[in-house]
């Protein structure tokens, strides 16, 4: 599975994508966890598989703006995980497909 995660040593950053993950609808420990930075190190936000199938959905079946960020998420996580290399894309775009599918 390809990772997508977002590092950050500086603590808004880390909250603004978590409030951006929020505003699609996602869950924290469900569809995503969080580490905030601490003493100069890194902070994450790791999206998990199901999270990245359930964005994929909302791409889809979402509605208003939910729906628009979501499909904002997914051609950005495609278009990264496209310039990773042919594997992490196939592999991304197959949770993509699925999710938009309902399969999450």
């Amino acid at each position: 599975m390809p990772e997508v995660r977002f590092g950050s040593t500086n603590p808004d950053s880390i909250e603004r994508e978590v409030r951006r993950l929020r505003e699609m609808g996602l869950v924290e420990s469900r569809h995503f966890t969080v580490k905030m930075p601490e003493e100069g190190r890194y902070g994450y936000v790791y999206i998990r598989r199901e999270g990245l199938a359930y964005v994929s959905w909302l791409s889809v079946h979402g509605s208003g703006e939910q729906q628009k960020l979501a499909a904002e998420f997914v051609k950005y996580i495609l278009q990264r995980a496209e310039e990773e290399g042919d594997d992490v894309y196939e592999k991304a775009k197959k949770i993509v497909e699925k999710g938009r599918a309902g399969g999450s």
